[in-house]
């Protein structure tokens, strides 16, 4: 092995990784040259990057708030008598998605959206509790990712 990254995913962090070390470095002087007038960079009294989140934060943003995408999903879901259940390895493919498509916590809702439109249009229609359970496991996110990247 040459100690490169291993996988897409790991790719995918090391690029983020880079981009983050290089917005650390950024100052005063780098925005005025980018463009910025520099009456304006005069007024920013400090500059922060923002740094991008890491796959177990986008899991966590995923899951856990009170106003979580599983949870508001799993809310519309039990309308119709349906649990729904998200294996941590499908909140992880969910994660790494949105890093490849390099979206953030913003770009969850499109990918969810992608995984569980037959769902939501599909356990409606059903008789009320003839759907137990919805599953969602890596396989229904990979093929998402597939058919968005196809179009």
């Amino acid at each position: 092995t040459s100690g490169g990254p291993t996988s897409a995913g790991d790719k995918i962090k090391a690029d983020a990784a880079a981009g983050d070390a290089l917005l650390r470095r950024v100052q005063s002087t780098d925005l005025a040259s980018y463009g910025l007038i520099p009456e304006f960079v005069g007024r920013l009294p400090l500059l922060v990057p923002l740094t991008a989140l890491t796959v177990e934060e986008l899991g966590f943003v995923l899951s856990r708030p009170q106003s979580a995408l599983i949870r508001q999903y799993a809310a519309l879901l039990g309308m119709h008598g349906t649990k729904l259940h998200v294996t941590p390895g499908a909140l992880r493919a969910v994660a790494l998605h949105a890093m490849k498509r390099k979206t953030g916590a913003r770009g969850l809702r499109t990918i969810m959206e992608g995984v569980l439109m037959e769902v939501m249009y599909e356990v409606p229609d059903a008789p009320l509790g003839e759907v137990e359970a919805v599953v969602v496991d890596v396989c229904p996110v990979l093929m998402t990712q597939v058919t968005q990247e196809t179009y």
